[in-house]
């Protein structure tokens, strides 16, 4: 039951803080030539906006954890949500670098910034179980 509260919180976080970033967007900027909105497709992207969020969030639990000395932190689970961190901070931007955009640095379609902001989510949602996990 812990587990999908979870789950359920982290996404209404994750897809509430897409909303407000394209609303904030769209408000923002003048409409270009021929076009109601000033909105991208890469206005979309996400997911380095939920790589950071889930890094504060292990974080925060791992701060947490170690400030109370009754809690003993999980070493697997520590170690396997910072190797998901690395992956998300170092393989996936030079991945989707050198398959998701073309040789004008912009993306290639909408299947890119779906499969980008999936594999984000799945970061966040490992950081946030770890943390769960870590901290109680």
């Amino acid at each position: 039951m812990i587990a999908l509260r979870v789950f359920l919180i982290t996404a209404a976080v994750a897809a509430g803080t897409a909303v407000l970033q394209v609303w904030l967007k769209l408000i923002s900027r003048t409409p270009r030539k021929g076009r109601r909105t000033g909105l991208e497709m890469e206005d979309a992207l996400w997911w380095t906006d939920w790589v950071v969020a889930a890094t504060f969030a292990l974080v925060g639990s791992v701060v947490a954890a170690a400030r109370d000395t009754t809690k003993d932190v999980p070493l697997p689970q520590a170690v396997v949500a910072v190797g998901v961190l690395f992956f998300g901070f170092s393989v996936m931007p030079y991945g989707l670098k050198m398959v998701a955009y073309d040789q004008d640095a912009r993306i290639k379609g909408w299947w890119w910034i779906w499969a980008a902001n999936g594999v984000a989510s799945l970061i966040l949602l490992s950081a946030v179980a770890a943390g769960v996990k870590i901290y109680g």
